[in-house]
């Protein structure tokens, strides 16, 4: 009879999802190939690959005039596909940036990027069958990134519950039943980089280099 209410109760927990041990991270492949880089000019389709994976920020020669056409290199959305088995509830990245010399970083790269604010990376997971341009599919984690240059050739992990007191939409707006409907139909997680009012209209930088480099990307 004991054994019958175990294996009763291993298969109501897997049907669930609900039993703590079932419920592993899902460890987002390292492989540079399944990563892209995307909407960033200057940049190659993905990163380069080492023991993990990195990328180097542009150093483009025509910045600050290449704002005045929105045509500066830099990079802006670094994700991957994904898809969930189980529905996680935070998501955590591991990474440095890792500089030579008195770099300094470009988040306003448009006209009209008129807000200052640090240019930074964040936490980011985009709703399949996303168009670029309906609300509600896009979600930032908000307070919660990395203001670039602050902590440079340091490890940094951010670790965002997916709540929507930390997240906000294309609009900034925080949608609990909007974000929930993303997070089960999600189909990309990554990054993205920006500055200004947009957070992911891109980041370059002048002087000096910077790479970064990840460590581990997973869904908790």
């Amino acid at each position: 009879m004991k054994l019958l209410k175990l294996v009763i109760l291993i298969a109501y927990c897997t049907l669930l999802f609900s039993c703590s041990p079932l419920n592993h991270p899902d460890i987002v492949p390292q492989n540079a190939t399944s990563w892209d880089i995307q909407f960033s000019p200057g940049m190659p389709p993905h990163p380069s690959s080492s023991n993990t994976w990195y990328f180097d920020f542009p150093n483009d020669p025509n910045y600050p005039a290449c704002v005045q056409n929105n045509s500066c290199a830099s990079v802006h959305y670094v994700d991957t596909m994904y898809s969930q088995s189980v529905i996680h509830t935070s998501i955590t990245m591991t990474f440095t940036v890792t500089t030579t010399g008195s770099v300094v970083y470009n988040g306003n790269l448009q006209t009209d990027n008129t807000c200052n604010v640090p240019a930074s990376v964040r936490l980011y997971f985009q709703q399949k069958g996303d168009n670029l341009s309906s609300d509600g599919y896009r979600w930032w984690s908000n307070p919660v990134a990395y203001q670039l240059g602050s902590q440079d050739n340091t490890t940094i992990t951010l670790s965002v519950p997916v709540d929507s007191v930390n997240w906000t939409g294309l609009y900034g707006e925080r949608d609990a039943a909007r974000m929930a409907v993303a997070w089960k139909n999600v189909g990309r997680v990554g990054m993205t980089f920006g500055g200004g009012c947009f957070f992911g209209h891109g980041v370059n930088i002048s002087n000096g280099t910077a790479r970064f480099n990840l460590t581990s990307y997973e869904v908790n």
